[in-house]
């Protein structure tokens, strides 16, 4: 691996961004791994309509809580703008 990485943007001769594309498992992140070994250690979505105590959550996934009658208390919801990012449970 390169010591030093440069930013790189590819344009065509028109000035318009062009867009590589490729397999992920051809992509390497720096401590070694795949790109495809790291996606799938990161990829975790659960939807319920129930509640799932947070002592029973899995690290690393993302619980989507969809509200009912039974929702939870207000002050245990904590809700965040795309633009402030989210925390993980």
């Amino acid at each position: 691996m390169a010591a030093q990485y440069l930013p790189t943007e590819l344009q065509d001769a028109d000035g318009n961004v062009v867009y590589p594309h490729t397999s992920a498992s051809v992509v390497w992140t720096q401590d070694n791994r795949d790109m495809e070994e790291v996606l799938k250690s990161k990829i975790g979505l659960v939807i319920s309509d129930g509640t799932i105590p947070v002592g029973q959550r899995e690290a690393g996934v993302m619980y989507a809580f969809i509200e009912s009658e039974a929702s939870a208390a207000e002050q245990s919801v904590a809700m965040a703008s795309p633009a402030v990012g989210y925390r993980q449970i």
